[in-house]
């Protein structure tokens, strides 16, 4: 069985989580040592705060099994495997309530945090010391793509946050490229860029200007619920762009542009990050630039085939 078929119980999600998440991170234990003696372990710790359990095939087997943890929920009860932004179940996206659970969990449901994180502890203490380190949840509700919006309006976005900028826009940035096999490198950006990427752009700035309106709203509850940003904080370190919605329209524009990457000469590629990060550096998308640099990676994951999920 795998994480794309409906489970019937956790206790047979976890065996095969576990069969799947070992081996995986046996591999990325030795690209970090690699990328380490290449880089030095200061630069890889500053690209990859998180560690080896950030590299998106690490990514892609968490997330798989986080909505297989989900979707067995949903059946089990009546916790929705999509919660509604501003409602009292953040916590199946990675942000809890007081109890530290997320509210009431009947016997049949469990946080998938708990489930795919937390417990290792008690199972595989050298698998939860890495992937303890994933303090944000690289799924996010289902985002559609809809080319035809379009706007010159950009909203601040006054989230409190106070990640410094640099360091993000470094890490975000460069961290891909020590993913990618030296022949699909993409060091900056094409000399002429197509019509259909810029669209994508404008695209996506008018999905996310829409998306931080509610996101705004949805923090400033988490912040009143927490008690104080500090708290708020302690609970969802990455801040307001822990939001699934946030989250989705990133994985959702990211795959778009690998969609339109493939059907182009390398030449003409333009790197995801790029599109999603890079060109909003322009002084007028100050407070999203903050927001997003507060990722400590990106939310995507890759196939066993090397393919961007």
């Amino acid at each position: 069985m795998s994480a794309e078929q409906a489970y019937l119980d956790h206790s047979t999600l976890v065996t095969d989580y576990l069969r799947d998440l070992t081996p995986c991170i046996g591999e990325c234990l030795s690209w970090w040592s690699h990328i380490s003696s290449l880089t030095g372990i200061e630069m890889a710790e500053r690209h990859w705060p998180a560690g080896p359990a950030s590299h998106p095939r690490c990514l892609a087997i968490y997330g798989e099994y986080y909505l297989a943890c989900l979707d067995l929920n949903a059946r089990n009860g009546t916790s929705p495997s999509e919660p509604r932004q501003g409602s009292d179940n953040e916590s199946a996206w990675g942000i809890e309530n007081e109890d530290g659970m997320g509210g009431d969990h009947p016997a049949d449901q469990v946080h998938p945090v708990d489930l795919l994180i937390r417990e290792l502890e008690d199972v595989d203490l050298e698998l939860y010391k890495y992937m303890s380190r994933l303090i944000m949840t690289p799924v996010g509700l289902e985002t559609e793509i809809d080319r035809s919006l379009t706007t010159t309006t950009v909203c601040t976005f006054d989230g409190l946050a106070t990640n410094p900028v640099e360091p993000g826009l470094e890490r975000l940035l460069m961290a891909p490229n020590e993913i990618r096999p030296p022949e699909q490198v993409i060091n900056g950006d094409p000399p002429s860029i197509t019509a259909e990427h810029r669209q994508l752009f404008h695209a996506y700035r008018a999905h996310l200007h829409l998306t931080l309106a509610s996101t705004q709203v949805w923090w400033a509850g988490i912040i009143s619920m927490r008690g104080g940003v500090e708290m708020a904080y302690l609970d969802a370190p990455v801040g307001p762009v822990a939001d699934p919605h946030v989250i989705g329209v990133i994985r959702a524009y990211w795959l778009a542009c690998e969609a339109i990457n493939a059907k182009l000469p390398h030449s003409a590629r333009v790197a995801p990050e790029r599109m999603l990060l890079a060109w909003l550096v322009d002084g007028r998308h100050d407070s999203w630039v903050r927001l997003l640099t507060a990722m400590p990676y990106w939310p995507i994951g890759l196939d066993a085939e090397g393919r961007w999920v």
